[in-house]
């Protein structure tokens, strides 16, 4: 699901905008006080013999590109205009910006469980971009997009032994190394560039903090997470990984002699039927994604797991804002309907983690089955609990594929770097859900003038600006978000309409389990 908010076309002015780049000239539009350039490719198109392999420069000339159009988004199942022509990115920038200007910039990774989202969808930067002029901190962003699902992260040996795999992010990171050649034309400073995504695009996000041992190259300064964080996988070539290569080569029917060939060979249509089926599947859904982001052993882009790397110290070294929603996994729940009592909830959570059943049961075991009291969404006693163990696995979900990451990830990296962290309660009175996973990008990408809304605003702008969410001030709503350390656990709880001081503390003995046990929680 691609998070924020949907919009209608805007009505543009009548202004002519232009940048011109080394590929040509980009005519974009106008939306009130915003300038866009949508549909720049960034990469050669990934069709024919290049599907399945590392995304090449965009070297051609397109001489005059008409950057209103809304551009196709990468393919995934369920959506219109969709295409493998896909490696386009837009930018969004305050009117009036001159190449001069230095402004500084923030890439966004949308979300979508890596098979779905776009640049666009759901993503409208525009508020953002709005707030930083009315803040006298005008800022640049910029909004990518990347393979999705089969077309950007299928593993399994015969992708491994051809050194292509986790191709969606080799497609984020020449879409960095695009903004640190191309951003000063828009009068962005290539050296103030953080890095910035909801949910998948978080735990991509993290991702670049790891890649090639950590060494960022120059192409980013600062991270924001939003609704994820470190992923723990298996690698490429695990059971689990080889297991989904071998079962969309079988829906496609590619069982054969060369079956990467044959994938390659069938109409984009055709591979997306095969690779998207597995996402209607029970097992597939909740927080067990078929297509992820997996370690490479064979090279040193994304060589080690994210929990492996942070732990050994081998991340980048810069500030990070980070925060969750509360009720992260009430969505995820929902999706099976099927877990009426312990037994089938322990059984599903065993197959995330071939091979470690016994540690996922043990888990479950740390959760109250309490009728769903001390479950998601939290704070609501025997309501919400829409069949038998919807509330206990949200509360589940939610820990180990969003909280609980992110909590790990400033264990480690806390005393190296300046970190910050929030907790979104703000959608508490939504029945069912609560405070649902993308409840807060929601409110970011927003018009409102919420305090949630308002809260999170501030806080990016001032961290793209100053690397510090405090430094552009803490006038009502805010108030000082103190820096996290392990030793004081601060953070920040937006509620619908005051924020208050925290501590990061809340279902600490099941946080202590899997963490000590991480290894044997990697999907």
């Amino acid at each position: 699901m691609a998070l924020g908010r949907a919009l209608a076309s805007p009505t543009l002015d009548k202004r002519a905008v232009e940048v011109t780049i080394s590929n040509g000239t980009i005519l974009g539009g106008v939306n009130g006080n915003v300038e866009f350039y949508k549909g720049i490719p960034f990469a050669e198109p990934p069709v024919g013999d290049l599907r399945f392999k590392h995304p090449l420069p965009f070297n051609s000339n397109f001489g005059s590109l008409d950057g209103t159009k809304k551009a196709a988004t990468c393919m995934q199942a369920g959506t219109e205009g969709t295409s493998e022509d896909c490696l386009t990115l837009q930018v969004l920038r305050p009117v009036s910006v001159s190449a001069s200007s230095k402004l500084p910039v923030a890439v966004f990774f949308h979300g979508g469980a890596f098979s779905s989202g776009g640049a666009e969808d759901g993503n409208d930067m525009t508020p953002i971009v709005e707030k930083s002029v009315g803040m006298n901190a005008p800022v640049i962003l910029v909004s990518v997009q990347y393979r999705l699902g089969a077309f950007g992260f299928l593993a399994g040996k015969e992708l491994a032994e051809e050194g292509n795999t986790n191709l969606g992010l080799r497609d984020q990171r020449l879409a960095l190394q695009w903004v640190q050649d191309n951003i000063a034309a828009f009068g962005g400073d290539p050296h103030k560039v953080v890095i910035w995504g909801f949910s998948a695009g978080a735990m991509s996000v993290f991702a670049h903090s790891v890649i090639n041992g950590g060494d960022a190259g120059g192409l980013f300064r600062g991270l924001i997470t939003s609704s994820g964080s470190v992923l723990p996988t298996a690698s490429v070539t695990s059971t689990k990984a080889q297991e989904v290569y071998n079962i969309v080569v079988s829906r496609a029917g590619c069982t054969g002699a060369d079956s990467l060939q044959c994938l390659r060979a069938l109409s984009a249509d055709n591979l997306l039927k095969a690779a998207s089926s597995l996402n209607m599947e029970f097992r597939w859904l909740g927080g067990n994604p078929p297509h992820l982001p997996r370690p490479d052993d064979s090279d040193s882009f994304y060589s080690v797991p994210g929990d492996a790397a942070v732990a050994d110290g081998k991340y980048t070294k810069v500030p990070m804002l980070t925060g969750n929603s509360e009720d992260e996994g009430t969505l995820f729940a929902l999706t099976q309907v099927n877990v009426t009592n312990d037994k089938i909830l322990q059984d599903y959570l065993a197959t995330y983690y071939p091979g470690n059943g016994e540690y996922a049961r043990k888990l479950v075991s740390l959760y109250p089955d309490d009728l769903g009291i001390s479950g998601a969404p939290y704070g609501t006693g025997l309501s919400n609990n829409v069949f038998g163990q919807y509330k206990r696995l949200a509360s589940i979900l939610g820990d180990i594929t969003f909280i609980f990451q992110r909590r790990f990830h400033l264990e480690k990296i806390s005393s190296e770097v300046p970190t910050w962290s929030y907790l979104s309660s703000s959608l508490h009175h939504l029945p069912i859900v609560g405070s649902m996973h993308g409840g807060d990008a929601m409110q970011t990408l927003s018009d409102s003038t919420s305090s949630p809304a308002v809260t999170q605003q501030r806080w990016l702008v001032s961290f793209i600006n100053k690397l510090d969410p405090n430094a552009l001030g803490v006038s009502p709503p805010l108030i000082n978000l103190p820096r996290y350390t392990t030793s004081e656990l601060h953070q920040i709880q937006l509620k619908s309409s005051a924020n208050a001081l925290v501590k990061d503390d809340y279902r600490m003995k099941q946080y202590e389990y899997w963490r000590d046990n991480i290894s044997r929680f990697r999907l």
